[in-house]
């Protein structure tokens, strides 16, 4: 063999069919990998598990302060229904002389304060259900059209 077929010599040998190449010994790495594979799925199956919990929890608590404060708005209009009554009632007797004009005052404040209690309970349910509707994983879409447009 002279040293010019050196250039020729991988043209000497031909390969057919698929070539396979298989990790014999690699330490123990393929099998280290596979648990650690195993371990970070179980830690992602745990933080997702973590997530929706969080989120049920987010929605009952949501859920439990909307009805609260539902129910106290309707504790609070009867209130108010109340209390406009009594403001007739104490108008009517003063016109019929049976009360001083401190009584009307007196029952013209506690509606005033009762009907202010009311509104601001209302705002209160409202950014309730904004909150309810959030937790449950809604957002704000703008279906209306642009101006211009």
């Amino acid at each position: 063999m002279n040293a010019s077929d050196l250039s020729r010599w991988p043209h000497l040998f031909y390969s057919f069919g698929p070539q396979i190449s298989l990790p014999l010994f690699q330490g123990g790495a393929l099998v280290a990998n596979l648990k650690l594979s195993k371990v970070q799925q179980a830690n992602a199956a745990l933080d997702y598990r973590k997530t929706v919990l969080a989120a049920l929890r987010d929605v009952d608590d949501a859920l439990t302060v909307y009805r609260t404060d539902q129910a106290r708005q309707v504790a609070l209009d009867d209130s108010v229904r109340e209390q406009q009554q009594a403001f007739e009632l104490a108008r009517e007797s003063y016109r019929k002389g049976i009360v001083t004009y401190l009584n009307v005052l007196d029952a013209q404040r506690q509606l005033a304060r009762g009907r202010e209690q009311a509104a601001q309970n209302v705002a209160q349910v409202t950014t309730d259900l904004v909150a309810l509707y959030k937790a449950l994983g809604g957002g704000w879409q703008d279906d209306a059209p642009a101006a211009g447009r």
